[in-house]
């Protein structure tokens, strides 16, 4: 800006692969229905720079309520019982967050059967489009990539006893994939949710509309293990 005046300059976007969240987690379930494992998160870009500065401005403590809180969106009781963060200030680098934590009755107990949600946490599902119609259109703060990869053992005693059907939707704006493989006595969740186009039109706000209900349908999915005769 200058007294004469001054130039708008238009900067580019910043590609998916470079805003980027990537949580893996090793989980375990016992024949209780309680969940523990270790989590791991790596940011860069933009969630790392938005993350790193809510956890900067907080004292210790309020860092865990930070945690406590996102965890306690999609897990009940959860008590974490380790936090260690790698470069918080080192703006340069990737942010990293590891985590260990227990949370009870996450597996609900019914006869001889235990059901699970293999998406443990995180949510990506949107109601905003479900309240006034809009007449806008929807823009996203960012190119974004996310990735979940969960690794959860179930106890002994029991075997899978049926699965959620993959997710696969590709869209100008928005891409979503998710699937739970059994590996042994483990299931394998993965998930990809990657913004291509900050701004949605309103031509195409059905779509958004109709991809967000499919997203939150599939955080839903349950899992059922079956206990085995002895």
């Amino acid at each position: 800006m200058t007294e004469d005046g001054g130039e708008l300059v238009e900067l580019p976007l910043l590609q998916p692969r470079l805003n980027r969240l990537q949580r893996s987690a090793r989980l375990t379930l016992d024949s209780h229905g309680t969940l523990s494992g270790e989590v791991t998160e790596v940011r860069s870009g933009m969630p790392a720079s938005q993350y790193r500065a809510m956890l900067l401005s907080a004292t210790p403590r309020e860092r865990d309520k930070l945690l406590e809180a996102f965890l306690g969106r999609s897990l009940n009781a959860v008590q974490i019982t380790h936090v260690a963060t790698d470069n918080l200030e080192a703006l340069d680098k990737d942010l990293i967050v590891r985590y260990s934590f227990f949370a009870e009755q996450y597996g609900k107990i019914a006869g001889n059967l235990l059901l699970l949600r293999p998406r443990v946490m995180g949510e990506k599902s949107n109601d905003v489009l479900e309240k006034e119609p809009r007449t806008q259109p929807f823009e996203f703060p960012a190119l974004t990539l996310d990735t979940d990869e969960f690794e959860l053992a179930f106890p002994p005693g029991y075997q899978l006893d049926g699965l959620p059907k993959p997710v696969n939707a590709n869209l100008p704006f928005a891409e979503y994939q998710s699937g739970v493989e059994t590996r042994e006595k483990s299931l394998h969740y993965t998930r990809l949710f990657q913004i291509k186009n900050v701004t949605v039109r309103q031509e195409q706000l059905v779509d958004l509309k109709r991809l967000f209900r499919q997203i939150a349908s599939e955080e839903r999915d349950i899992v059922v293990l079956k206990r085995t005769a002895n």
